[in-house]
């Protein structure tokens, strides 16, 4: 005789048929939503709800299945769980390249499609549309694939796709700072398709960010580490390398105590060299460090005499043959007669000052004659005196060359959505200058930096402005 339970999920299965996998694709195994001759389309969060149930049906049948006809039904779902998650995951990776522009832009036109063609899994309207960038479906997506996953169903099958899913959680990580769509595809009901912040799309990339890591048997979709790095992580933990005591803790644990800091903008590495740093030097002279007391010890430098040296740099620049006219720098050939050094750098303050002076006198092809190097233009020779001035712990001097080279800094847009959620707002400019402008709303970076630099109308301040909102 038959046990009750099987009656019960006998019954699940042929309600599931009737209502769900009747609109199921057999090649693809992807749900559609229309009907008729028309194209089908198959929309990624439908496919994804659709699943669930054939996926708990799955967990039902294997639990209870002591039968062949359980196992047998258990294997079939299983197999249709299985090929629709493919399905989807095979429809994204076909959009891999929108995933490494839309990590950069954060630009609706750059999102992963919210519905492909459920038999060809090619696009059905284009980036402008169609609201495509929602995220609360590619965080279900994510969440949905581990938890498949960690129930024993093997859907990702190769290294590649692992790259992909793992690129899927840097595609989501920032869904509490970014605009989209949310889980009805335009906003809130008096939303005319304008994105904005949703409560569903961060609740559920958070929920899919979470299990992402924190499941055991999740092989399949798992970064493999070094060997030798999963032992220090072992070390560190177990509080002692090589018989020293250590602490792991949070970053701004360590601060009040640290006697060592850096600017973001500088990018140094375990605090001795930025990454910016060139590969081989341009053979600068090693001048003696003075420190900068004030912005004034770098404008100071910049007011040159054009007659005296300046160590082993030769500019060469374009002469004109009267005398009695002024001179005129432009790009020319090295090693021409009329060659001439203008000034003697005596420290590193001196030596960005000459620099800058002579950028801004130039045009952007105008070189410097280095010995045993040749020509070189005035933009490398910036870099690396401020990559110098990072090495050295020269603060002030490399705020000043970061404001000139207008040098990112990174985690701006995040700083900035961190102080919104708190229900403020952020000034940027000085007053009383008509160029203050407030920041209200999540912003990407680079439309903060161009906002702030327009506000202050100075590189430097512009600088100090950021890491004011970082800190």
């Amino acid at each position: 005789m038959r046990r009750p339970i099987y009656e019960k999920l006998d019954y699940f299965a042929d309600l599931l048929e009737k209502t769900i996998q009747c609109n199921l694709d057999p090649v693809t195994e992807l749900y559609y939503s229309s009907t008729g001759t028309e194209d089908k389309h198959a929309w990624i969060r439908d496919n994804l709800w659709a699943v669930q149930s054939v996926w708990a049906l799955c967990l039902s049948y294997r639990k209870f299945g002591d039968t062949d006809d359980a196992r047998a039904k258990f294997q079939m779902l299983a197999g249709s769980a299985t090929k629709t998650m493919r399905s989807l995951l095979m429809c994204m990776m076909r959009q891999s390249s929108k995933i490494e522009c839309f990590k950069k832009t954060k630009a609706t036109e750059d999102a992963i499609h919210a519905k492909f063609n459920v038999r060809t899994l090619s696009t059905v309207v284009g980036d402008h549309d169609w609201g495509h960038l929602q995220l609360d479906a590619t965080g279900l997506f994510v969440l949905q694939l581990a938890q498949m996953t960690a129930s024993g169903l093997q859907i990702v099958l190769s290294l590649e796709e692992v790259d992909f899913i793992q690129n899927l959680v840097f595609y989501i990580e920032s869904a509490y700072k970014t605009v989209d769509y949310g889980i009805w595809e335009r906003g809130d009901k008096t939303n005319h398709g304008v994105p904005e912040l949703n409560a569903s799309s961060i609740g559920m990339c958070l929920a899919a960010s979470v299990p992402k890591y924190s499941k055991n048997n999740l092989r399949n979709i798992t970064l493999a580490l070094e060997s030798e790095i999963i032992n220090l992580v072992r070390k560190i933990t177990s509080g002692y390398i090589a018989g020293v005591h250590v602490k792991s803790a949070k970053l701004e644990e360590f601060l009040p105590t640290s006697n060592v800091s850096k600017l973001q903008f500088a990018d140094v590495n375990d605090g001795l060299a930025p990454k910016t740093c060139p590969s081989k030097t341009l053979s600068l002279p090693k001048l003696p460090i003075t420190p900068m007391r004030s912005p004034k010890d770098f404008h100071k430098a910049r007011i040159i005499n054009m007659n005296l040296d300046l160590t082993d740099m030769t500019l060469v620049p374009k002469v004109n043959r009267r005398r009695s006219e002024s001179v005129g720098f432009s790009s020319t050939r090295s090693g021409r007669d009329d060659s001439y050094t203008i000034l003697t750098a005596k420290c590193l303050v001196d030596q960005a000052g000459v620099l800058i002076e002579i950028s801004e006198a130039t045009d952007g092809n105008y070189r410097v004659q280095i010995p045993s190097v040749g020509p070189v233009q005035i933009g490398p020779l910036l870099e690396e005196v401020f990559d110098r001035a990072c090495r050295e712990q020269q603060w002030l001097l490399a705020r000043e060359l970061a404001g000139y080279l207008n040098k990112p800094l990174p985690g701006l847009d995040q700083a900035v959505t961190d102080i919104l959620v708190r229900q403020k707002s952020i000034t940027v400019g000085l007053p009383p200058d008509s160029r203050e402008t407030t920041i209200d709303k999540p912003l990407q970076s680079g439309e903060i930096e161009a906002m702030i630099l327009e506000a202050c109308g100075d590189g430097d301040v512009a600088i100090l402005q950021q890491e004011v909102i970082l800190r």
